[in-house]
């Protein structure tokens, strides 16, 4: 069984040599259970298909990089069924910036780092600002762990200190 999954948030991910890249499916056909899900600064590289929706409503994807995967998306819609299927609808850009796609086969002619034309999808989808290299994707720095770590151990002990004794 399906269930919906909105409102999430995927960031600052390697997601790597999968079948699947990334999933999103709602459980019925009229686009409404999942949605307002955010893509958002991932490395979706060498995956047999890179992100695969079914059955959504409108996610935000952009700032990502679609690198090396055999299908960069697809969506249940292009199954050959007896009948017509929706395809779901993604936001594939801030208004500003997409997502880079290492099959844009584009220009930059004013060399802002933007495509000129946008990267086609389908139909209902398109990225309007496709990246011509690959988004910085900053990675969550090491050498805060030993500061964050070291003001956890001080904050329960002084909490441990000021905590009244109890007497049985």
């Amino acid at each position: 069984m399906r269930s919906r999954s909105s409102s999430n948030t995927i960031t600052r991910n390697d997601i790597t040599a999968n079948e699947l890249g990334i999933y999103i499916a709602g459980n019925n056909i009229e686009l409404t259970e999942t949605s307002g899900n955010s893509i958002i600064r991932n490395n979706i590289t060498h995956n047999d298909l890179g992100i695969y929706t079914e059955y959504c409503g409108i996610n935000i994807i952009h700032h990502n990089n679609f690198i090396n995967n055999t299908e960069q998306w697809d969506d249940v819609g292009f199954t050959p069924w007896p009948f017509s299927l929706p395809i779901s609808r993604s936001i594939w850009d801030d208004g500003n910036k997409g997502n880079y796609w290492s099959n844009y086969n584009g220009t930059d002619n004013d060399g802002d780092g933007i495509g000129d034309a946008p990267y086609i999808l389908d139909e209902n989808n398109q990225d309007n600002y496709p990246l011509v290299n690959p988004t910085i994707i900053p990675e969550f720095p090491s050498w805060i762990i030993l500061p964050l770590l070291i003001t956890a151990t001080l904050l329960i002990i002084i909490c441990k200190q000021k905590l009244p004794k109890t007497s049985n």
